[in-house]
């Protein structure tokens, strides 16, 4: 660390501490607090005060070369040309050797810079291109090696077909391991120095409702570089990765995505389809192209190639890079929110406002039938919980049998037409006629009754 950025460290770190020092209370535990909040925000400060200081370049550059993949367009393009111009040997691989991208790129630098055939997703080609950097590369030292081909494509879990989560995966992290491996020994062999820089995205730190394809291969990609970064320590080869948010290049095309989204579509299933309807497939093409839109332009590119010029050449290169303020403050805070803040956002940011056909069918069906399972289609049956205990219920009142009067004479009840055998528990004497004294008892205790 220069003095320059080492003062500058020391005096955010003791400002930062004094302000926290001021609302602390007394005490060690307060005092422990303070510092590891202080280390923490001065990191951060630090990380963000980076994109605005000076970068020195490695002042041996003579006879080192660098090795670059995916220089038809976009950052690998421009960051050949960059080296060409500060004097490295620079073989640029490309996919299509005789594209205009190769073309301009060989006729606009200097004859050091090389086009290199190389298809990450070949082993024969990546093999071909190691034979022919070391017969070019003679005398000279193979500095470093930059992986940044790759490919994109924004599709959901469902829709997304296998062979185009293979695709994604053989040409993001495959690819960067096969030239990795096929390249290493070359940057192994002279010695201390040497650097393997890995171009991943923010996409393989956290990943984005309709890019799983994507952030997969990055993700992988990422923890591809933290396991060789601790291995090549031993050699005294440094690795590095450069992981951008969205940038307007030829990789985000809307003709192309949307070319992607509709054979995928095409191939998912009738059920698929019929989940989905066609109407939340156009939202979600609609939503996500929107939202690229609000990508950072073609013109701030530059951000992203300082950073790997700087992983290349810079004198104190890091082991991670985020290009853009913004960038580097929105991953500081996604990796610091929670996980269920962190879904929360990417879902209103991606998703699209109107639900999956079947989601739309299942809601219109429960408010026609509030009271009926979905799944039994059957209403549930109703239970008493807090309610009269049900016992056993007693025998109706019986009838009277057929022909016959329930009521007899006036003045007095008579049992003549009722069915004794239907009447349980009823002895002899409560089946005889009523006496006169009886009666005159029966008839005066009726009155006091009424």
């Amino acid at each position: 660390m220069t003095s320059l950025k080492m003062a500058l460290y020391v005096g955010v770190l003791s400002a930062i501490y004094g302000l926290l020092r001021l609302t602390a209370l007394t005490g060690w535990i307060q005092e422990v607090a303070v510092v590891v909040t202080a280390l923490i925000l001065t990191s951060v400060a630090m990380d963000t005060l980076r994109h605005f200081m000076p970068r020195e370049v490695m002042s041996d550059l003579q006879g080192k070369a660098v090795f670059i993949t995916g220089c038809d367009t976009g950052f690998g393009n421009s960051v050949a040309r960059r080296l060409d111009a500060l004097g490295l040997r620079v073989f640029a691989g490309c996919l299509f050797p005789e594209g205009e991208g190769a073309r301009t790129l060989q006729h606009d630098c200097s004859r050091q810079l090389t086009v290199v055939p190389c298809d990450v997703t070949s082993q024969s080609q990546v093999d071909s291109a190691v034979l022919l950097v070391r017969a070019l590369l003679k005398e000279d030292k193979l500095h470093a090696i930059v992986n940044n081909a790759g490919v994109f494509t924004m599709s959901e879990v469902e829709w997304c077909t296998l062979e185009m989560y293979r695709r994604l995966f053989e040409v993001n992290c495959l690819g960067a391991i096969r030239v990795t491996k096929a390249f290493l020994p070359l940057v192994r062999s002279h010695g201390q120095g040497g650097r393997v820089v890995i171009v991943a995205s923010l996409a393989g730190r956290y990943t984005i409702p309709g890019l799983s394809a994507y952030s997969v291969s990055k993700h992988a990609t990422i923890s591809f570089a933290d396991a060789l970064r601790r291995e090549m320590a031993k050699f005294g080869v440094t690795v590095h990765t450069v992981e951008p948010g969205t940038y307007r290049t030829p990789i985000l095309s809307e003709e192309v995505l949307e070319g992607t989204v509709k054979k995928d579509w095409e191939a998912a299933g009738e059920e698929v389809r019929s989940t989905y309807g066609e109407q939340y497939r156009d939202e979600f093409k609609v939503k996500f192209l929107s939202e690229l839109k609000n990508a950072r332009p073609a013109s701030k590119i530059y951000e992203v190639v300082d950073d790997i010029l700087d992983a290349v050449v810079g004198t104190e290169p890091r082991c991670r890079y985020v290009p853009s303020v913004a960038g580097t403050l929105r991953s500081t805070i996604m990796q610091a929110l929670p996980t269920t803040v962190v879904d929360s956002m990417l879902q209103k940011r991606t998703c699209p406002p109107t639900p999956p056909a079947a989601v739309i069918k299942q809601r219109e069906w429960r408010l026609k039938n509030p009271y009926t399972d979905p799944k039994t289609k059957q209403k549930p049956f109703l239970k008493r919980y807090l309610s009269v205990p049900m016992f056993e219920k007693a025998p109706l009142t019986p009838t009277a049998a057929p022909g016959k009067p329930f009521f007899g004479k006036a003045g007095g009840a008579s049992n003549a037409g009722i069915d004794v055998a239907a009447v349980p528990n009823v002895s002899s004497a409560a089946t005889q006629p009523l006496k006169e004294e009886d009666e005159g008892t029966a008839s005066v205790t009726d009155k006091k009754t009424e």
